[in-house]
């Protein structure tokens, strides 16, 4: 089992969660990552400088003074290194050898219960049509703008 293929950059949880946001967007505002992520400024705008050095976003820059925006879109560069990257969590994940079982020790409160099923693969389609911005008022479906909703308390 080896972790060769995991992109370094992306094992980074705020980053692979800002590029997993804007692979499922056209663009996104630095404001809307902000807020969704919960990330101070400073600390975003390092986690996005990080992925356009590398070339998986592209940044552009809108308006002047108090009404300048930062929007951020993914290259094909970013796509394909997020696809690879999920491609080998999957991998480490579904390949993962099962640790032998203890001999001599009691038995488990779980025995007798059916062996759990491998977990089952991440989903590594993006959405490119959307667009996430603070000023979206679109349905959740069609933009990254929208915050879940609590369960119904019927599903609880």
């Amino acid at each position: 089992m080896s972790l060769d293929h995991l992109n370094p950059l992306l094992t980074q949880p705020k980053r692979l969660a800002a590029l997993g946001i804007v692979a499922n967007s056209t663009e996104v505002e630095f404001s809307f990552l902000r807020d969704v992520l919960e990330l101070s400024d400073s600390d975003l705008s390092k986690q996005m400088a990080a992925l356009a050095t590398a070339e998986y976003i592209k940044v552009r820059k809108t308006g002047k003074g108090r009404n300048r925006k930062t929007w951020y879109k993914m290259t094909s560069d970013g796509r394909t290194a997020m696809a690879s990257h999920l491609d080998a969590l999957n991998s480490l994940v579904s390949n993962a050898p099962q640790a032998p079982q203890p001999t001599g020790e009691p038995e488990s409160e779980s025995a007798g219960e059916p062996e759990s099923e491998p977990t089952a693969q991440l989903e590594t389609t993006a959405h490119p049509e959307t667009t996430a911005h603070p000023d979206t008022t679109a349905h959740p479906e069609t933009t990254a703008q929208s915050a879940p909703t609590a369960p119904d308390s019927e599903t609880v």
